[in-house]
């Protein structure tokens, strides 16, 4: 079907996407750490340490976060809380993972509808933080909205499969298959 080879393409496409953002991650934990090290040779050992080199570092940690957390949700290495869960039937469990990713994309797309009024406004008039670099705070607020957004799409594709996987579960236990 048409409907199917448009969805992969773009359940392909995504995966790239978000594959791309957490090599970018890897690489901004890369420049934090060597920041980190040489800001600490250069304060112990010279007595010069660099200027702005833990706001930077800070701004990296928040982007390394954000930009890895939609790989890490598509790879189901986030944190979650599975202590109940596992006491589940494997139907059940499908069904209370895709109920949760749904309430999942109801939060995100929040947090990315406020992120984008307030990136605007930033954007609009022209704020600073107020911080030793005084950086522009509409691109460093921009990968929050951005990121979100991401995870929105990556928790409809979970909440896709979960449902999808409850219905195959609950076939299988239909049918009389005894692995359920």
């Amino acid at each position: 079907m048409i409907h199917d080879k448009l969805i992969d393409r773009f359940h392909k496409l995504f995966d790239h996407i978000v594959d791309y953002a957490a090599f970018i991650a890897g690489i901004v934990l890369g420049l934090v750490t060597v920041l980190v090290c040489a800001d600490i040779v250069m304060r112990y050992f010279f007595n010069k340490p660099i200027q702005g080199a833990l706001e930077s570092s800070e701004y990296g940690l928040l982007f390394l976060t954000l930009l890895a957390a939609a790989w890490l949700l598509k790879k189901n290495k986030h944190v979650r809380m599975e202590l109940l869960l596992h006491k589940l039937k494997p139907v059940t469990q499908a069904y209370v993972n895709g109920i949760t990713s749904v309430l999942c994309v109801l939060i995100c797309g929040f947090i990315t509808y406020y992120g984008v009024l307030v990136v605007i406004d930033r954007f609009q008039t022209g704020h600073r933080l107020t911080t030793t670099l005084e950086p522009l705070s509409y691109p460093l607020m921009s990968i929050i909205p951005l990121c979100f957004f991401l995870l929105i799409i990556q928790f409809i594709i979970s909440a896709y499969g979960y449902f999808r996987e409850a219905k195959g579960l609950g076939k299988n236990h239909q049918q009389g298959n005894p692995t359920q």
